[in-house]
This record gives structure tokens, C-alpha cells and sequence, in this order.
């Protein structure tokens, strides 16, 4: 084999791998329902989901780390997890518990969405290396208006 067949059939695998990864997230997406919560971020860096309701309404809830038990990226990828990055929050709003120990200074953290509508933050760790998040979750019972919320500033 030579260097342009070997380039050629890189790229092919490349992007066989890319289209079948890209097919099975539409095929989730459009199973999602209806009502699926939407992901919003505020200016201060906050992270907020839409709280499902009948009939639907515009209230959303902040969300918060679920617990101090980081997991590692890679073992979602391992168990089958497709992590998407769609946004950067402020540490300290995403915590329930307090800025990790760990790593005082990690003011900010990705946000990121699974492929079956879970939502995960980075989570501050000593080792830059074991990209560790946890599961976001809502933060209380009581919703807030978006609308009203926006109008506040």
C-alpha cells in the first residue's frame, strides 16, 4: 500500500466513523420527547433547565452538581455515553457543597450534554488528566419564570 491509499483509507474510516457517530445522535434526538427540558445558561454563568409542566409554561430551575462522586469521562465513554461540550459555567453556581478542596481555583467548569439528555459539569481535580464531571441535577423545588427572570436582569 502506498502513502495516498493509506491517506485515502484513513480518511474513509474517519469519516465512516463520524457519519455512523452523527446518525445515532439524530436517531436519539428524535426519539427524545416533545418536552425534553432545554439547557440554559445565564450571563453570571449559571446553569438552568426548563421544568416540565402541564400545560407548559415557561419556568425553569437551577442545576447543581447531584453529589461529590466525580466519575471520569472516559468510563462514560467506556459505558456508552456520547458527551457533547456545549457551554462553560461558574464552579461556584453548579455546587451545592462548596468549591471542591481539590482545586480552589477552578472558578469555571464545561458543561456538558449526553446522548440520552443528561446534563454534566466538569468537576475540579489535582490531576489535570482525569477530566472528572458529575451529573447536574435539579437544585430545588421551586421554579423560577424565565420571562420574569429576564426581565430582573
Amino acid at each position: 500500500m502506498d502513502a495516498a491509499e493509506f491517506v485515502i483509507t484513513a480518511f474513509t474510516a474517519q469519516i465512516t466513523a463520524y457519519e455512523q457517530v452523527t446518525n445515532r445522535m439524530q436517531r436519539r434526538l428524535a426519539a427524545l420527547p416533545a418536552a425534553h427540558a432545554a439547557v440554559w445558561l445565564e450571563e453570571d454563568g449559571g446553569v438552568w433547565a426548563d421544568y416540565p409542566s402541564v400545560p407548559p409554561d415557561d419556568h425553569v430551575l437551577p442545576l447543581v452538581w447531584a453529589d461529590d462522586r466525580p466519575v471520569s469521562r472516559g468510563e462514560l465513554r467506556t459505558r456508552g455515553y456520547v458527551l457533547s461540550r456545549s457551554a462553560v459555567c461558574r464552579t461556584g453556581l453548579v455546587s451545592a457543597f462548596g468549591t471542591p478542596q481539590v482545586d480552589r481555583s477552578a472558578q469555571y467548569a464545561c458543561v456538558w450534554l449526553d446522548d440520552e439528555g443528561g446534563v454534566w459539569a466538569d468537576y475540579p481535580a489535582a490531576d489535570l488528566e482525569e477530566d472528572l464531571v458529575l451529573p447536574l441535577v435539579w437544585a430545588r423545588e421551586r421554579t423560577d419564570s424565565r420571562s420574569e427572570s429576564a426581565e430582573r436582569g
